[in-house]
């Protein structure tokens, strides 16, 4: 017993206790950091397979022609931020010089494509406006041609008279053709993002980088690899 407590209390004791909780740290250290790898990793993983299915969306409309349809609703189409730049560090010693630039190469056009669709998003409330006031212009000017129109005629004692009611009858058919044309413009289903007017930016930069997005980059090796770390 004796022997124990002079142990206890010699150096040896006091160094042996600083090994084991030195090591002790190091082992939950390294274990903290083996989590945050792997979830690094599910986190990257999933970033870059939700960019792919939603970069595939906006190409389907894009070869539809319809990617004016995106102004209703843009920011459904957003990425939000990738954790690319905050969590790279990790994997310095996971990837070759190739590797590493095809994933520095698909966060920047990631973030360049949610930057293109916040813009978009951001336009569409100028450009509905300008839509509006384009709207009430095109009205006012057929009801002032309309009205100068009617203005000029005289009404003569017999109305029944045939000069007469041609000319009624030519300005009714001319405003009826007006407001059809106007209705197609402005109001009809199938060309309700027609425009009449110069919008505020254009779709020219999205159409760009959709199409230069690596949408198979989750089962290339460099995919593999990742979700592989992720498990």
């Amino acid at each position: 017993m004796e022997s124990f407590i002079l142990f206890i209390n010699s150096n040896s004791f006091v160094a042996l206790t600083t090994i084991l909780a030195g090591t002790t740290a190091l082992i939950v250290y390294l274990k903290q950091k083996a989590d945050y790898k792997r979830d690094a990793s599910k986190t990257l993983y999933s970033e870059i397979t939700n960019a792919e299915r939603v970069v595939k969306e906006v190409k389907k409309i894009k070869q539809n022609n319809n990617l004016l349809s995106l102004g209703n609703d843009a920011g459904k189409y957003s990425l939000g931020d990738s954790s690319w730049e905050r969590l790279k560090y990790l994997f310095v010693n996971n990837f070759d010089s190739n590797e590493w630039e095809k994933l520095n190469t698909f966060f920047n056009q990631r973030d360049e494509y949610t930057k293109t669709i916040t813009n978009i998003s951001n336009l569409f409330p100028k450009n509905l406006e300008l839509r509006m006031q384009s709207i009430q212009c095109e009205l006012a000017k057929i009801a002032t041609e309309q009205a100068e129109e009617w203005s000029k005629i005289k009404v003569p004692a017999d109305t029944t008279d045939k000069k007469y009611t041609e000319k009624t009858k030519g300005i009714i058919e001319k405003y009826e053709n007006k407001a059809t044309a106007f209705k197609t413009i402005f109001i009809d289903a199938n060309t309700s993002f027609r425009y009449s007017y110069l919008p505020q930016g254009t779709f020219e930069p999205l159409e760009k980088v959709v199409d230069i997005i690596d949408t198979d980059l989750s089962i290339s090796s460099i995919g593999l690899k990742i979700k592989k770390m992720g498990k």
